[in-house]
């Protein structure tokens, strides 16, 4: 009984050690420039697979760490500090079922932090396809063209968002009332 009660804790150490053996016998082959994903996207693994199985602290523990990797894969996915080359279009595929993955965890596990997993990789979605947008349109009209269209968007949501405060369409709760600029 004495072993069950704490099987999350010699699975999680377990796992440390055959992630960390891994580390090492990356670093000694010829892939040597994979060491820091492939630790990386193994410890995430591990917490997501560990983390669902058990239901103590160090689950719920491990459920937190999984969910905030999530985020973190699908930045480096995003950003190219992986060492594989793929096409932003090919990453934000990727990007896709990472984000679908997050949403189908935090339903199936009914875990809040997968959501929040999901709304950061959403978040980074949107963000790869505005990217893409503001390169095709910057090839097409000129980088001084959409550098000056960017500005004048930003300038306008923000005279949009003075003016909502002054009609006081925004919640009282995001601005305090006593705050004053």
């Amino acid at each position: 009984k004495g072993l069950m009660e704490r099987s999350s804790l010699y699975q999680t150490a377990a796992s440390a050690l055959l992630i960390s053996s891994a580390a090492v016998l990356i670093q000694q082959s010829s892939y040597t420039q994979w060491t820091t994903e492939v630790t990386f996207v193994l410890t995430w693994l591990t917490a997501l697979i560990l983390g669902s199985c058990h239901r103590d602290d160090l689950g719920c523990f491990l459920r937190f760490v999984a969910s905030t990797q999530a985020i973190l894969v699908g930045y480096q996915i995003l950003t190219r500090t992986l060492p594989l080359e793929l096409n932003i279009g090919y990453r934000l595929l990727i990007l896709v079922a990472l984000t679908g993955l997050c949403l189908l965890l935090a339903i199936g596990l009914k875990n809040r932090w997968y959501l929040f997993a999901f709304t950061g990789n959403f978040l980074l979605l949107l963000y790869g396809a505005v990217l893409i947008g503001y390169q095709q349109a910057s090839s097409q009209f000129g980088a001084t063209a959409m550098l000056t269209f960017s500005w004048s968007l930003g300038m306008l949501l923000f005279a949009m968002l003075i003016s909502a405060h002054k009609a006081e369409w925004l919640p009282r709760r995001l601005i305090p009332k006593n705050w004053t600029a």
